[in-house]
């Protein structure tokens, strides 16, 4: 079969453009820009359309290829892991951007997954991340991630429960940030098939999906330095619900938008 052959049989089975080329960069290793000119060799299909045949069956086109790029760093991801989406690395922008205003010297990411924001984070302010998730798999993920790219020596990993009602933090951090579960048992229920491959436990937010954001910050106040923030990442509508639990606890509660006009984004100044 020729390239273009194997493109034309991807997209019959349902592809989409984007991941038509993820699949073909994978298998071939022909860079995305390189594509157009290739459309004539010729290559063998197996793997490609065997990809497609589990893509069409609801297959995240990220667990085939194993890795993402994410904010300046390169992510492997497993089905242990969430799959890191692109609206979160305005969630790193973000703590960056706060970061280098006051100087941070240590964060803590809780909820950390495949390690993507504490890794990217780790990565581009050269500073100590401490990282929390309830799995033990995950964790692993996320210590291979650090390795990967070279940021093992700043990134340090703790398995904790943040639903167990035990204080687990250590030490005072200048931010802490975490994109916890926050999807509603309601709209658990509605999820697409290809997002219900990822972890429960990394997707389940409790009855409202707000049961992390409480948790936090009702710690926040107490681990976070005086002129430091927490920031969630949070689902579009949730962002009434966080604003009540950090007026609950004496805080206000700063929500920005995406770039589709989602809520998405929470900053509570300490």
């Amino acid at each position: 079969m020729t390239l273009n052959d194997i493109i034309r049989s991807l997209k019959r089975k349902g592809l989409t453009q984007s991941e038509i080329r993820a699949v073909v960069v994978f298998r071939y290793g022909i860079g995305a820009e390189e594509i157009p000119l290739r459309l004539s060799d010729v290559l063998d299909g197996t793997a490609a359309l065997a990809d497609a045949d589990m893509i069409a069956g609801g297959e995240p086109v990220e667990y085939i290829i194993g890795t993402v790029r994410f904010f300046g760093a390169e992510i492997k991801v497993t089905r242990d892991v969430l799959i890191p989406r692109v609206e979160t690395e305005l969630l790193c922008d973000e703590v960056c951007g706060a970061a280098k205003d006051i100087n941070a010297e240590r964060i803590a990411d809780v909820c950390t997954g495949s390690g993507c924001i504490a890794v990217s984070l780790a990565k581009k302010l050269r500073i100590k991340i401490d990282a929390f998730d309830i799995s033990r798999a995950a964790l692993t993920v996320a210590g291979e991630n650090a390795e990967k790219n070279g940021v093992a020596e700043l990134v340090d990993l703790y398995e904790t429960d943040v639903l167990a009602k035990n204080d687990f933090f250590k030490t005072e951090y200048d931010i802490i940030v975490s994109n916890p579960p926050y999807i509603s048992a309601a709209d658990m229920e509605k999820l697409p098939d290809s997002v219900r491959r990822e972890p429960a436990t990394a997707l389940y937010g409790g009855e409202d999906g707000l049961d992390f954001y409480r948790a936090l910050t009702g710690m926040c106040k107490k681990h976070i330095r005086r002129g430091g923030a927490l920031f969630f990442e949070i689902g579009d509508g949730e962002g009434d619900g966080v604003r009540r639990i950090a007026a609950s606890c004496g805080l206000s509660a700063e929500v920005k938008n995406d770039l589709a006009g989602r809520e998405r984004i929470v900053r509570i100044d300490i």
